[in-house]
């Protein structure tokens, strides 16, 4: 027994107190388990004692409709009977029409977008490519203006003395062109190009013609004297070769009435009747008269060389002067085309000294206000809004709608500009899509990008000069406008219910 005593398990302080904490933990479960099954009675109870009294308030219910009469009701509940009934009824048939109508009446469904009113060729920016000083400005902010009308005016005073150099310069050198070319080509007078001719009251381009035309008289002369005096050689020398030939032929005869007698003579010598001194006399005769036929042959050689030889100076004459006269005609067309592009850059330049209106419209963001101001190159001076031109409308159509907004669908625009209880909704159409995303310019670095596509809209003009003339309505550039472009049509129910499916599907879908 003692060694059973000294055997028993000892236990620990640490032990005995896990031991107490599990006992504490399981009173503390059955406590909470007899709570938890306290609640759910008291919570059946309740619901059942609610049951019970909506049952016996519906049985009531039905009991007030169905029944005319019931001994349990009071006489204000019977006297109440028939117009509280009525007004059941009539709220059962307006929830049963307002059901039908909201099931089957169609309601347009669309993509709202916010708009600006602007013309439909944009809006005219006025710059000047070269820049100047300003001399004149003939309108300010909002005038109205129309084509061609003056806006500003520049200072013309370099431009003008370069302009009167150049065109002295091109005058001067297309004169001289068109002596060149009447020198080339034979002519006996200058066909000068339509460009002077148009100016010839000018004393200084009648000074310039009447210069080319001296020049080209002197040219000619100088040449045709020279030519003539080659071709008057030529005619000296054929004069000779004329008196050479006569002679030549004389001399021909008198060898031929030799060369006869020195036959007879041999054949008087053969029979003696001659001395051997005449027979050598009369050969000398001959052989001088044939001489005398081989140098006069020469002589004529020697001039009709002479002539060939002038001949030829005659073509090396014309063919110097041919030359001479092409190397300058290339020179001056050089300088001609050269001063011809100078001329027309600077005359367009002093066109441009004159900013004029491209088109019929109103004066906006001058820039410009002080005389004597200097515009830079290429710098925006002002816009011109156009006034005749037909406005449309340029609506912010956002990403997520874009699908469903295609061309030729039909729109409803508000002004913002206009009194909205009596300005009706008016009709557009939309004409143009961006093909791709704008990025809005005016937004501040760092703000989140506002990408949008941009939708033309034109306005049913015809309708709204309608109740224009009737409310005295205006349109202007610039105005805002909202726009509801009608992509298709749903029901009301369908509004409705669309959000309630669209949830559903996200939530009952498996990931």
């Amino acid at each position: 027994m003692q060694d059973l005593k000294h055997n028993k398990p000892q236990i620990t302080p640490e032990q005995l107190k896990q031991l107490l904490s599990l006992r504490e933990d399981a009173l503390n479960l059955k406590g909470q388990s007899s709570k938890r099954k306290a609640l759910i009675n008291t919570t059946l109870r309740k619901t059942s004692h609610a049951i019970e009294f909506l049952l016996v308030k519906l049985d009531r219910f039905v009991n007030f409709i169905t029944k005319k009469t019931d001994k349990d009701r009071n006489n204000v509940a019977q006297a109440a009977r028939l117009p509280i009934l009525f007004g059941i009824y009539v709220i059962i048939f307006l929830v049963l029409i307002g059901g039908l109508w909201s099931a089957l009446a169609p309601l347009d469904s669309g993509a709202v977008a916010v708009g600006i009113v602007m013309p439909s060729t944009n809006k005219k920016t006025i710059q000047h490519h070269e820049g100047g000083i300003i001399n004149a400005i003939y309108v300010k902010q909002g005038d109205k203006v129309k084509e061609g009308d003056k806006l500003i005016e520049l200072e013309e005073t370099r431009i003008k003395s370069e302009h009167e150099n150049i065109l002295g310069q091109y005058r001067n050198f297309l004169a001289t062109e068109n002596r060149l070319i009447a020198e080339r080509d034979n002519l006996e007078q200058i066909e000068f190009s339509d460009f002077l001719m148009q100016d010839i009251n000018l004393p200084e381009v009648a000074k310039i013609i009447h210069t080319q035309e001296n020049l080209f008289r002197s040219r000619k002369e100088v040449y045709n004297s020279e030519k003539d005096a080659l071709h008057q050689n030529i005619a000296q020398l054929e004069k000779k070769i004329e008196g050479l030939e006569a002679k030549k032929v004389a001399a021909s005869k008198t060898a031929e009435v030799y060369q006869d007698r020195l036959k007879a003579l041999r054949t008087l010598k053969e029979k003696g009747f001659v001395q051997k001194a005449a027979l050598l006399d009369q050969e000398a005769k001959v052989a001088a008269s044939k001489s005398d036929v081989a140098t006069t042959e020469a002589e004529i050689a020697g001039i009709r060389h002479a002539i060939t030889e002038t001949q030829i100076k005659i073509i090396n004459q014309q063919n110097k002067y041919i030359e001479r006269t092409l190397t300058e005609l290339r020179e001056a067309q050089v300088q001609t085309a050269s001063l011809k592009e100078k001329y027309n850059s600077l005359t367009d330049s002093l066109n441009r000294v004159i900013i004029r209106s491209p088109v019929d419209g109103i004066v906006n963001n001058l820039k410009y206000h002080t005389i004597g101001g200097v515009i830079g190159h290429g710098q925006t001076i002002m816009e011109i809004s156009p006034i005749n031109d037909p406005l449309i409308i340029e609506a912010k159509v956002s990403q997520k709608n874009i699908d469903s907004v295609h061309e030729g669908l039909v729109a409803k625009i508000r002004f913002s500009a206009f009194k909205s209880r009596t300005t009706p909704t008016f009709t557009g159409k939309v004409v143009s899509i961006s093909p791709d995303i704008v990025q809005d310019e005016r937004q501040h670095p760092g703000q989140q990008q506002d990408n949008y596509y941009v939708a033309r809209v034109e306005i049913d003009m015809d309708e709204f000069n309608k109740v224009a003339k009737v409310k005295n309505l205006e349109l202007h550039p610039g105005m805002q406008a909202e726009v509801q472009i009608v992509t298709g049509t749903r029901t009301l129910l369908r509004y409705l219910l669309d959000p309630v499916t669209d949830t559903a599907f996200k939530a009952f879908r498996e990931k």
